[in-house]
Parts: structure tokens; sequence; C-alpha cells
């Protein structure tokens, strides 16, 4: 029976392979792609009062007591899905036909979809949609570049 299973190749080095502070095993793979489940942004707010900082806030808003009108606005997102592309190339040393890794399929190459967090709200990221698509497909963002 002709397995329908293929590995793919081309991904890039985990970012944290070189990091001496984690531990990773001998067999333990060490290319892949990164993506974080939460991410979290910061921007100072100056405003009037406490009611207007809240609404210029679509996150949480931190006074600074020292500093009225000031404080900092903590916005989250959490990962919504996470889509690959990949793309059948010729290997050059032996002519044989690989899949590569390609990329991802959301705007700018990104592999994550992030959505905002609800204040209050807890996540467990336990269905958390992954799909790989052919870098041709019409269903991606993403189409224009080329494995290694």
């Amino acid at each position: 029976m002709l397995s329908q299973y293929r590995n793919v190749t081309g991904f890039p080095e985990c970012s944290l392979v070189s990091n001496k502070k984690f531990r990773w095993n001998k067999s333990d793979p060490r290319t892949g792609f990164d993506f974080k489940v939460w991410r979290e942004s910061v921007v100072d707010v100056s405003c009037s009062t406490d009611i207007t900082c809240k609404m210029a806030c679509p996150g949480v808003w931190k006074p600074n007591p020292r500093e009225g009108g000031k404080g900092k606005c903590y916005d989250y997102e959490v990962l919504k899905s996470v889509c690959v592309t990949v793309a059948f190339y010729i290997d050059s040393d032996d002519s044989e036909e690989r899949m590569g890794f390609n990329g991802g399929c959301y705007p700018n190459g990104e592999i994550a979809e992030y959505e905002r967090a609800s204040s209050g709200t807890t996540y467990r990221f336990e269905k958390v949609p992954i799909e790989v698509r052919l870098s041709d497909s019409p269903f991606t963002e993403s189409n224009d570049a080329q494995p290694d």
C-alpha cells in the first residue's frame, strides 16, 4: 500500500534551541515554527480623567498614581488558529519530489491568527484549529514564498 504521509522539510530552527536556559534533549526536534498562545501590547496613555482613560483603552487600564491622567493600557490577544503552507518541489540532490514548509497562511506569512482577549475569561487552548494547506491554495493570504 502506498503511504500518503510525507515528511515536510525546510522548517526554520526553533528560536530557543540555542538558549542555554532551556534544556533540549538529543531526540527533541530542533526545527519547527514558533508562535505564542497569547500576546501582550502595552501603550502609554495620557488623558484628562479616569473615565476617558478607560474609554481610550480597549484592554486593561492601569493608572499611574504619581501622575494623574497618565498610565498604561494593557491589551491582550489569544491564539485563534494556526495555519501553515507547504509546497511540492524537486530536490536538486536526488531529483525526488519533496514537500517543503512555505510559511503561514495569514497576511505577511504569519502562521498564527489571534483575537482580542476578553477580561475575566479563562482560555484553555484545548481545541485550537491547525491547518496545513498547499501554498498555491486560493484560501491562503500569503502564497508568494518559495521553499528552501
